[in-house]
C-alpha cells in the first residue's frame, strides 16, 4: 500500500462500524471474551477523489478480577 493521500474539505464522507462481542463466564470472577469489529470509510481526498477503505479487527482474551 502506498501513502495515504491528503484529505480535502469534507474529509470523511461516510463511516460505518459494526462490532460484535461475547462474554462467557467461567466462574464468579473469571470470564472469556471475543470481539470482532468491521470498519468501512469513504474519504474525499485531494487528487485521488473518493477513496474507500475497510478493515477487520479481532480480540480474544481471559479476564480475572481480584
Amino acid at each position: 500500500m502506498g501513502p495515504v493521500p491528503a484529505t480535502s474539505a469534507g474529509g470523511n464522507v461516510q463511516r460505518k462500524i459494526l462490532t460484535l462481542g461475547y462474554d462467557h463466564w467461567l466462574s464468579k470472577r473469571t470470564y472469556l471474551y471475543a470481539l470482532v469489529m468491521r470498519d468501512t470509510t469513504r474519504t474525499n481526498t485531494v487528487g485521488a477523489g473518493m477513496v474507500n477503505a475497510n478493515g477487520t479487527s479481532y480480540a480474544v482474551g481471559v479476564r480475572h478480577t481480584f
